[in-house]
């Protein structure tokens, strides 16, 4: 241990024990949802403050009252139950970088908070067949191609509008399901955003995702 190498060989094993020794220990029975999914991946975060004498090397987010921290992003497979990446960088790092290869999640779906919304991101893993399930961001402005309340009723007066325009119209007692689209590098990219009230903290919920409506 007293190698200088030795973080290096710890970093190499601990690497190859989490890609090599995971096995898939949850399922779903044939014919139901979840079940067509390949992996299950769950990505996200946890921040922690360290000592205020490495803020140069890790300076952290918030400068006033934790000047040095690190954030641990994981990738999770859940159906492994086992992370399958983890990676510890500065806290001010764009955790939208660690998110995994669009190609590596074909016939998989990706959960993750709205730290990792990145719409170019969200195209590339469509293109390669992946789904993804993420939390996204309150002043988002997409345009509403179509809108229906949670007990089926189409909501034709939110149609064809920006999402700002009719966001103070929003129902409230039931969910809402948007159909959205963004032109992204010069296409359009339409996927579902689901919205919800949140009673308690007086706010909207929202998810976006292309898994399809039917399934």
């Amino acid at each position: 241990m007293a190698k200088s190498r030795f973080a290096d060989f710890a970093r190499t094993m601990t690497s190859r024990l989490i890609g090599e020794m995971t096995l898939k220990v949850l399922g779903f029975v044939k014919g139901r949802a979840f079940a067509e999914f390949r992996h299950i991946i769950l990505q996200d975060g946890s921040s922690f403050a360290i000592h205020d004498g490495l803020r140069e090397v890790f300076p952290g987010r918030f400068k006033a009252v934790k000047p040095a921290a690190v954030e641990l992003h994981t990738t999770m497979d859940l159906l492994c139950d086992a992370p399958t990446t983890v990676v510890l960088t500065p806290d001010t790092t764009n955790e939208q970088a660690f998110l995994p290869e669009p190609a590596s999640l074909r016939a998989s779906l990706l959960l993750a908070d709205r730290g990792y919304l990145d719409l170019h991101y969200m195209r590339r893993v469509q293109d390669e067949g992946g789904f993804f399930l993420i939390r996204a961001k309150a002043g988002m402005n997409p345009q509403v191609v179509e809108a229906f309340r949670e007990d089926g009723t189409r909501l034709r007066s939110l149609r064809n509008k920006p999402l700002k325009a009719i966001h103070a119209t929003l129902p409230k007692r039931q969910r809402v399901e948007l159909v959205v689209e963004w032109q992204v590098e010069e296409h359009p990219l339409r996927l579902r955003l689901l919205i919800s009230w949140n009673r308690q903290t007086k706010e909207f919920c929202y998810l976006l995702t292309n898994l399809p409506a039917k399934r």
